[in-house]
């Protein structure tokens, strides 16, 4: 019972958003981006509400990080490569 769960209980998470939230890191993710991306999100408005609302109460739990976007073209440009307008990744520099 995910509801019950100590981060659930402590942020005060509703049974709707513990829903929205387990949707949403299962296959539903992806109509649901899908949605955001089109801005049509009349079919998921009542799920994304839930997800917004549930990561914001989530969110006073933690204290202030920075988050990295994109790990993996960090990890590719330390190890020298990096990406063109084909996107393709390849060596900088000399070969």
């Amino acid at each position: 019972d995910f509801c019950a769960h100590s981060m659930a209980r402590a942020s005060g998470l509703s049974s709707a958003e513990v829903a929205a939230l387990r949707l949403y890191t299962g296959p539903a993710f992806a109509p649901m981006n899908g949605a955001l991306r089109n801005k049509d999100v009349s079919q998921w408005a009542t799920t994304i509400a839930c997800c917004y609302s549930g990561v914001l109460k989530l969110s006073f739990l933690s204290k202030a990080a920075r988050v990295y976007r994109g790990v993996r073209e960090v990890r590719e440009r330390e190890r020298g490569l990096v990406h063109d307008s084909a996107c393709a990744w390849h060596r900088h520099g000399p070969r």
